[in-house]
């Protein structure tokens, strides 16, 4: 049984911060958060290519862009045929 994530970006340009969603599925049931965690490390980390980065966010142009994972949720496998049609 696949496991379902739902996850929030958070990106800062300047004086402008935009929010980022997204779903993720894993085929691995038994995922823990410190993995979700990690993957979604990874996936911030080149959100806009390689990027210069901390560990709890991650910067471009010499931090003119900076993005970070601001908050992630299991979701049911229903809820994520819902907004999967809407993200």
């Amino acid at each position: 049984m696949a496991k379902y994530i739902y996850s929030e970006l958070k990106t800062r340009d300047g004086e402008r911060v935009y929010e980022h969603k997204s779903l993720h599925t894993f085929d691995n049931d038994n995922i823990t958060h410190e993995e979700v965690d990690e993957f979604l490390d990874d996936y911030v980390s080149e959100f806009w290519g390689e990027s210069d980065g901390k560990e709890d966010y991650y910067y471009w142009f010499f931090g003119e862009i900076v993005s970070w994972v601001y908050n992630w949720n299991f979701i049911s496998e229903k809820e994520y045929k819902v907004l999967k049609k809407f993200l």
